[in-house]
C-alpha cells in the first residue's frame, strides 16, 4: 500500500497514509487504515496501523454494511491510497473531503 502512495525514498518521518482498498491490504470499505512510518537511523524501521471501523458505527451509519451487495463499490466508496500528513503537517484539504463524502468520519478527526 505504501509503495503506491510514497515514491521510493519519498517517505518521511511524520507521515500518515489513509486508505480503504480492500484489494490492497485492506478488508472492507467501512474499514479505514491509517499507516505512519517510524524510522530509525533515516530507514524505515516498522509501520503502525490504525483501523477505524464504520462496520461498529452501524446504527449511525446505516448505508455501510450491504448484505446484498455484489460489488465492492455497492458498500462505499473506495478511498485510494494518500497522505493526510506529510512530515507531521496535516493535509487539511484531504480530511474536509473525507469528512464531506461521508459522515460517519467526523470523529475521526
Amino acid at each position: 500500500m505504501i509503495d503506491k502512495a510514497a515514491v521510493d525514498g519519498d517517505l518521511a518521518d511524520g507521515d500518515v497514509y489513509i486508505f480503504n482498498d480492500p484489494y490492497d491490504g485492506g478488508t472492507h470499505l467501512s474499514d479505514f487504515k491509517l499507516v505512519r512510518p517510524f524510522f530509525r537511523d533515516n530507514n524505515v524501521f516498522c509501520y503502525l496501523a490504525w483501523v477505524w471501523s464504520l462496520a461498529r458505527r452501524r446504527r449511525q451509519c446505516t448505508r455501510q454494511l450491504q448484505p446484498g451487495a455484489t460489488e465492492s463499490f455497492q458498500e462505499g466508496m473506495l478511498i485510494p491510497p494518500g497522505q493526510t500528513f506529510s512530515k507531521g503537517e496535516l493535509h487539511q484539504d484531504i480530511i474536509d473531503i473525507l469528512k464531506a463524502i461521508h459522515a460517519c468520519l467526523e470523529p475521526l478527526w
